[in-house]
C-alpha cells in the first residue's frame, strides 16, 4: 500500500487541509484524523503538530496495528480502532478525512451518521476539513484501466488497477491485481483486492453535512480554495465548521 501510494504528497495535503482548518500559523487544541489508513497523514501531522494531542481511528484491524508501529515515536498521538460513531472522545479543535475516507461509505444515511459523529466529536467552532471524488466528474468520465510498475530495495510490484461502473446506483468497484517480486529470494507472489467507491455528488455531501448540523460549508478544487469545483473537478475538498 504505501509502496504504490509513495508518491502521494501526504506532508503537503496535511499543511494545507490545516491551514484550510484556520490553522496555518496557529496550533489547534486537538487534532482528529478519521481513517487514518497505514499513518501516512498522520505522521505528517505528528512532525508538524508537535505537542499538540492527535487522534487518529480507523475501522480496519490491519490499518490500525500497521499505523501503530509506523507511530510508535510518537508519544503526543493516540491510534484507536473505532467507527467515528463509537468515538467517546470530544472537544477537537479540527477533524480531518484525508484519501477519499467518505468515497467508501455506501449509503447515504451511513453518510449522514458520520458527519454527525464527526459534528459530536468537535468542539463548539471547530473545523472539518475532508476530500473524496467528485461523484459527477467520476460519472462522467469513468476511473479506466490503469498498470504501474513500482520498485524499492526489497521489492519489485507490478499493479494492474481495473474498475467496474453501476451508474444508476454511482458507485465503482475497483479491482488491484497486484504481482510482488522479492529481490533478495526471487519469489514472486501475486493476488487482487476489490473494494467499492461511492460516487456521492457535491450536493449529497452537502446535504449529507447539513443534517448533521455543520455549517460554514463549502468545496473547491483538491486542496485549493480559491479555485472553485467544475463537473470536471475529479478530486474536491469540503470545509465546514460546527
Amino acid at each position: 500500500y504505501d509502496l504504490i501510494f509513495q508518491a502521494k504528497e501526504y506532508d503537503s495535503e496535511v499543511q494545507k487541509a490545516l491551514s484550510i482548518a484556520g490553522y496555518d500559523q496557529a496550533k489547534p487544541k486537538g487534532i482528529l484524523e478519521i481513517g487514518c489508513g497505514t499513518g501516512a497523514h498522520t505522521k505528517a501531522l505528528a512532525l508538524g503538530q508537535k505537542g499538540v494531542p492527535i487522534t487518529a481511528i480507523d475501522i480496519d484491524s490491519d490499518m490500525v496495528e500497521l499505523s501503530r508501529m509506523n507511530m510508535r515515536d510518537f508519544e503526543h498521538v493516540e491510534i484507536l480502532q473505532t467507527r467515528i460513531e463509537d468515538l467517546e472522545r470530544r472537544g477537537f479543535s479540527v477533524a480531518l478525512a484525508l484519501f477519499n475516507v467518505v468515497t467508501y461509505i455506501g449509503s447515504f444515511s451511513d453518510l449522514t451518521s458520520f458527519f454527525q459523529g464527526v459534528y459530536l466529536a468537535l468542539d463548539d467552532g471547530g473545523a472539518f476539513v475532508f476530500d473524496c471524488w467528485n461523484g459527477v466528474a467520476a460519472l462522467r468520465d469513468p476511473p479506466g484501466g490503469k498498470e504501474t510498475t513500482f520498485e524499492d530495495d526489497r521489492v519489485s510490484l507490478h499493479c494492474l488497477l481495473d474498475s467496474s461502473t453501476d451508474f444508476l446506483k454511482q458507485r465503482t468497484v475497483l479491482t488491484y491485481t497486484i504481482s510482488v517480486r522479492n529481490k533478495d529470494t526471487g519469489v514472486a507472489e501475486s493476488g487482487a483486492h476489490s473494494f467499492q467507491q461511492n460516487l456521492w455528488t457535491p450536493n449529497q455531501v452537502f446535504d449529507a453535512l447539513q443534517m448533521a448540523g455543520f455549517s460554514d460549508t463549502e468545496y473547491f478544487t483538491f486542496m485549493e480554495p480559491s479555485v472553485p469545483a467544475t463537473h470536471d473537478s475529479w478530486k474536491i475538498t469540503f470545509s465546514c465548521r460546527k
